[in-house]
């Protein structure tokens, strides 16, 4: 009886470790589409304001009232989505009864499907999935539609989740040419400021900070940063002590650095490090 109660719990010990659940850190957002823009204009209907905070909203351009209109949200990472907030219709408040607000509306991705229905609000809603969305993916499409008093185009103006950082910066752009400079800091102590011709110039914070001069270009989504940078070598360099530095010199050494641009916000370096980007001058 005692071997049958010991392989009994041996079992459930076995199968309870099998069947433990996946822990999904927080991740960032690397992009999001929309496969129609109302008028194509998407500086004044884009997708990107689903997550400026203000009254700009997305407004699908399809025919009719933009049924099975869809958002694609990708992330850097694989999560798990079990709740999402949304602020239906257009964020401006003369623009929200004239135009279609989303009654029902489809929430996916590579695991996890959802139909739900919106309250006809300008607040913004938490919505509660029933299957939690799992993957590198969050679609959004439009089922059916509150109908608008005067026109047929469909808006969302905010959408946003927990365990998502959504970038929220001055926009990088074309790294070539929509800047006059880029001032930016990672590893929390190096920082630097890229020009538009090309060249940047830094510093690294220490006691005793240590210059960086050189070069940067842009190949698809990576930037290429090649620069010297002061190294100090000989006795008493860690000291803030003159006296104590004298054995202390500086050296010029060669370095390169690999920056990822995973969005128009956000930039990654090569040691999985957010860039900060701190100031743009236009």
């Amino acid at each position: 009886m005692k071997k049958i109660i010991i392989s009994f719990l041996f079992v459930i010990i076995v199968f309870s470790a099998g069947c433990k659940e996946k822990v999904y850190a927080p991740t960032v957002m690397n992009s999001v589409k929309a496969d129609s823009i109302l008028e194509g204009n998407a500086k004044s209907y884009g997708p990107d304001n689903l997550f400026d905070q203000t009254g700009k909203s997305w407004c699908e351009g399809a025919k009719d009232d933009g049924i099975g209109s869809k958002i694609t949200i990708t992330l850097a990472n694989e999560s798990k989505i079990e709740t999402i907030y949304i602020k239906n219709g257009f964020g401006d408040t003369e623009y929200f009864l004239p135009n279609n607000r989303v009654k029902e509306m489809g929430i996916s991705g590579e695991k996890g499907k959802n139909t739900v229905t919106l309250a006809d609000t300008q607040e913004m809603q938490e919505v509660k999935l029933k299957n939690p969305v799992i993957g590198r993916f969050i679609e959004l499409e439009i089922l059916s539609v509150y109908k608008g008093s005067k026109f047929t185009d469909t808006c969302i103006a905010e959408v946003s989740f927990k365990n998502i950082k959504i970038p929220s910066c001055e926009k990088v752009g074309d790294f070539k040419t929509d800047f006059k400079t880029m001032e930016i800091s990672f590893n929390r102590a190096m920082h630097m400021i890229l020009s538009g011709d090309g060249s940047l110039k830094g510093q690294l914070v220490t006691q005793n900070p240590l210059n960086i001069d050189g070069t940067w270009t842009k190949h698809g989504n990576k930037v290429f940063l090649d620069f010297e940078m002061d190294e100090e070598v000989g006795t008493g360099c860690g000291s803030l002590r003159p006296e104590d530095r004298k054995g202390c010199s500086r050296i010029k050494k060669q370095h390169k650095i690999v920056l990822t641009v995973l969005n128009s916000c956000t930039i990654q370096s090569s040691d999985g490090n957010e860039v900060e980007i701190r100031k743009i001058e236009k």
